[in-house]
């Protein structure tokens, strides 16, 4: 089993990624850096939680482990 720690970090480093490319998707449609900046920080709060409790889970999930 995964520690929490580990997908703590995965989930960040992912969501880094994410955040660039959020960003610069929420500017291309506004042209507002502002607006851009907090609906890609939203996305990122949300579905970083989202995307931990999605990892917990499937830590728990024994079908196509070794």
């Amino acid at each position: 089993m995964e520690k929490t720690s580990r997908s703590i970090v995965k989930t960040l480093s992912w969501r880094f990624v994410v955040l660039v490319l959020d960003f610069l998707i929420a500017y291309f449609f506004t042209q507002d850096i502002e607006l851009s900046s907090k609906l890609a920080l939203a996305k990122f709060v949300i579905a970083s939680a989202v995307y931990f409790l999605h990892e917990r889970a499937w830590n728990r999930v024994g079908w196509g482990r070794n």
